[in-house]
């Protein structure tokens, strides 16, 4: 027999119990109050606000879900693992059910959330979702750098799931006209990736109801990487007559000098504000392309602004 301490949720107190074996766990509705309580016993790591809101919005959205990871204490009562959870459970002053644990050792909590974690991918095909990588990572990415509007720029694999299938058929047609052309380029070093995958996502979303302008958004794509035989694009030539051809072609070759003049810089435009800049780029290329101004442009730059919010942007 084993003795150790254990919370009791309907006195909500702590108490002395003996068990054949550790660890005891059990399903738990867990209060607010009982929280703040469960809160004051043990040290632990950082607490990391942007983790416990994403928590909150799912709990408040009624979208939490019992999962095995239990909050875990040791034999003496100690809090091992859940704080997070805890402390959003505070927050949104709502009860929620977890897997509670009593009788873990100091030794249990090293091999804490050290195992592979599923990204979205793996969470959309579980949740019965057809989706590919490409797909997913473009979501990932839209709903993760949201520069604009009232949507947290950390979503929850709820949120995550829930503007999947809201797009899929957006995130579809992205990967249909840019998968062919998903390769590298050995002259710039141009791959397209989930960021500038994303900016045609959202040109897809913005221009949809606009078929002259989604046209254009595909043909930028083809353009992008290879000549397409079937759509004989003459915007890669410069002999072309006409002033708006001529100005796409100069749009698409000072795009690619961006990326290829962003490639030689000191992180090779790997870390998140080379990510952020290929996005923000992308963006407004294809904006200058489907509608191209009159005069010959001369400067690609970026906008700070988002140039093609979502509806739920506005």
């Amino acid at each position: 027999m084993s003795k150790l301490k254990v919370f009791n949720s309907k006195s909500s107190k702590w108490q002395n119990k003996e068990v054949d074996e550790l660890p005891l766990t059990s399903v738990m509705t867990i209060t607010p109050t009982q929280a703040e309580i469960l809160l004051r016993n043990g040290k632990n790591r950082k607490l990391y606000i942007a983790k416990v809101n994403e928590y909150e919005r799912d709990m408040r959205a009624g979208k939490w879900r019992v999962s095995q990871d239990a909050i875990s204490f040791s034999k003496n009562g100690e809090l091992l693992n859940g704080q997070h959870r805890l402390e959003a459970v505070k927050k949104c002053n709502e009860s929620q059910k977890f897997v509670v644990g009593f009788g873990f050792t100091k030794k249990d909590q090293e091999v804490f959330d050290v195992g592979k974690k599923r990204n979205l991918h793996d969470v959309a095909v579980l949740a019965g979702i057809d989706i590919t990588r490409f797909e997913a990572g473009v979501a990932r990415f839209v709903r993760c750098q949201t520069i604009c509007g009232n949507i947290p720029k950390r979503a929850t694999r709820e949120e995550e799931l829930d503007f999947i299938r809201e797009h899929l058929d957006s995130l579809r047609i992205t990967a249909e006209i840019i998968k062919p052309n998903v390769r590298k380029d050995n002259r710039t070093g141009l791959n397209i990736g989930n960021d500038m995958g994303a900016a045609f996502f959202r040109a897809i979303e913005f221009y949809k109801d606009v078929p002259k302008d989604l046209k254009q958004v595909k043909r930028f794509a083809d353009a992008l990487v290879r000549e397409s035989k079937s759509a004989k694009l003459s915007i890669l030539y410069e002999t072309v007559d006409s002033p708006i051809e001529r100005n796409r072609a100069k749009i698409l070759r000072l795009y690619k000098a961006r990326l290829f003049n962003l490639k030689k810089s000191v992180r090779g435009g790997q870390d998140q504000s080379g990510r952020d800049y290929r996005y923000k780029l992308t963006e407004k290329a294809i904006t200058l392309f489907c509608h191209p101004p009159e005069k010959e442009i001369s400067l690609l730059r970026n906008d700070d602004k988002e140039l093609f919010k979502l509806r739920e942007e506005y």
